[in-house]
């Protein structure tokens, strides 16, 4: 079975083009995250299951569901998908679509977890030093992971930078044999 990051990256791509184009990155941005969640929903994954129901009926409901942020181009990928039976892609494609927009602003989204809240100070030199390192403009969530105990992770995509006491504890454990 093919995956559907594969099935969705030129759907992803071809709404990155659009955007490339005009310069309409938040527009799709928005747009996207809109219906990514309504996909996300066990209702709607009910309903887009059930082969009875015509997929210009699930166009419509996208259509109407999404209708305060859905523009032409918007509805338009929507009627694609659904013509196609691939509105459960909209997920991944808001993803792939999100990070060939950060590669094309020269940004990356990183998540910052820590046990207890930063003060802004401790948040921007965060920032400051992911910036310099990186040669790219950060675009920062910060999650409170209790868990933790102290320290930080960081995650960037795939990759994790774990500062973390929980971490340190668990490399500590593998090291001593237990």
């Amino acid at each position: 079975m093919i995956e559907k990051t594969t099935l969705a990256r030129p759907y992803a791509k071809a709404v990155f083009e659009i955007a490339h184009q005009d310069k309409s990155y938040s527009e799709w941005s928005n747009q996207l995250e809109v219906l990514s969640q309504i996909t996300k929903d066990p209702q709607v994954q009910d309903l887009l299951r059930d082969v009875t129901l015509p997929a210009q009926r699930k166009a419509e409901f996208y259509k109407a569901v999404g209708q305060p942020v859905l523009n032409e181009p918007g509805e338009n990928l929507v009627q694609l998908l659904a013509a196609k039976r691939r509105l459960v892609l909209l997920p991944y494609i808001a993803t792939l679509f999100e990070s060939l927009r950060a590669e094309a602003e020269h940004e990356m989204s990183v998540e910052l977890s820590t046990a207890i809240p930063l003060e802004e100070s401790q948040l921007s030199l965060f920032m400051s030093f992911l910036e310099k390192h990186f040669n790219k403009t950060i675009r920062i969530k910060t999650v409170i992971d209790h868990n933790l105990i102290g320290g930080y992770q960081i995650r960037m995509g795939d990759v994790l930078m774990d500062a973390s006491l929980k971490g340190s504890l668990a490399q500590l454990k593998l090291v001593m044999g237990g």
